[in-house]
């Protein structure tokens, strides 16, 4: 099943103080194994970590909530719709 995605762009210019995105820099360096952070929007809005396998495409690492998708479910995003980014081995 296919969900709105947040527009975290949008959502940074609108609220500057409180909410955060990746800089282009940071987006341009996402590597394969990376992870992303994505807003779903259904009945509230989810944010789930997805697993990056190319430019724009992922698997959901998460066990959804509110949407109804399943871990392992494949995802495609824009670069304004990243939250955040956790790089592989960073821990």
């Amino acid at each position: 099943m296919n969900y709105p995605l947040l527009n975290g762009a949008e959502m940074a210019t609108a609220y500057p103080a409180t909410f955060e995105v990746p800089t282009s820099e940071e987006i341009s360096a996402i590597e394969p194994g990376d992870y992303v952070k994505i807003g779903f929007i259904g009945d509230m809005t989810e944010r789930m970590w997805v697993e990056v396998i190319e430019p724009g495409k992922g698997i959901l690492n998460n066990d959804p909530v509110v949407v109804d998708m399943i871990c392992g479910d494949p995802v495609s995003y824009e670069p304004y719709n990243i939250l955040s980014i956790f790089k592989k081995g960073s821990l």
